[in-house]
């Protein structure tokens, strides 16, 4: 009986360890994907913004209010950004494994800098969106939607990495 025991464990060690480097990989894979967008749609509100103050859709505050703002959120998401490649290079040292608690400060810098951002951003929309140019719209729902997608692949990170709570360096 303490055999087959031993067996059934050391079988259940190999099958969950050999299964956490792939969910790891495909999380990391995923949220480096929907990352990319956010540059393209954090761009494209710039311009949208631009745009709509030029033909003259929004008001000279909107456009102040909504260009720091924008400009706030597409510098988190170079934070962000960089935080992916020095990510992608501690996955590469390790053998293609995320240390322990990778994913999870991701995350946690995903939240800060990006995600809060852009509530920010959306919270001023609210207050404006009688005059914003279909541009502005497109973009933000952009921007959103790439947001979903990282929160999506960040959403079993404890689960994947033993539920390790690390603070972000």
């Amino acid at each position: 009986m303490k055999k087959i025991f031993l067996i059934c464990v050391i079988l259940f060690s190999l099958l969950f360890n050999s299964a956490c480097p792939k969910k790891v990989e495909k999380t990391f894979r995923k949220a480096s994907e929907a990352s990319a967008n956010l540059s393209i749609y954090g761009e494209k509100l710039i311009q949208a913004n631009i745009d709509a103050f030029k033909a003259k859709e929004i008001s000279f505050e909107t456009f102040e209010l909504l260009n720091e703002l924008t400009r706030k959120f597409v510098e988190g998401v170079k934070i962000y950004e960089k935080a992916l490649d020095e990510a992608e290079k501690l996955i590469k040292e390790n053998g293609g494994q995320a240390p322990v608690g990778t994913l999870e400060r991701l995350s946690k810098i995903f939240s800060a800098e990006v995600a809060d951002k852009f509530t920010a951003i959306l919270a001023k929309f609210k207050l404006i969106s009688g005059e914003q140019s279909e541009a502005i719209k497109t973009a933000v729902a952009g921007i959103n939607l790439a947001i979903l997608a990282i929160r999506e692949a960040f959403a079993g990170t404890r689960d994947i990495q033993g539920g390790f709570n690390y603070e972000m360096v």
